[in-house]
């Protein structure tokens, strides 16, 4: 079976802003800015500029555009946890938790 035969979501090409860093309660405090490459609403991948040493779960914090009337734009912040569940010299895959907050970016 193919992997896009096993995803159970919908995965969409979109480059989103994100920050990942390590669960508070750790040692580690070092955050990263990356991009998406593609993000469903179970996981995501994210490119990385250099190799991450992350293991297990972390902190995600999304930017999100949401286009409305007027063509215009909002913002939506969502934060969740998450996964890294497959790495590559390009970046991470990370599987997120069910549990998130999202709220508009102002």
């Amino acid at each position: 079976m193919s992997e896009s035969n096993r995803r159970l979501v919908e995965r969409y090409d979109m480059k989103v802003p994100a920050l990942l860093y390590p669960p508070a309660d750790g040692d580690d405090t070092s955050s990263r800015f990356v991009l998406t490459r593609d993000i469903s609403s179970s996981g995501a991948y994210f490119h990385t500029l250099e190799p991450q040493a992350y293991e297990g779960q972390l902190q995600v914090e999304l930017l999100l555009q949401v286009p409305v009337l007027d063509n215009r734009i909002r913002y939506m912040y969502l934060a969740t946890t998450g996964e890294v569940t497959r790495r590559d010299k390009t970046g991470d895959a990370v599987r997120f938790d069910r549990d998130y907050t999202i709220t508009p970016f102002f």
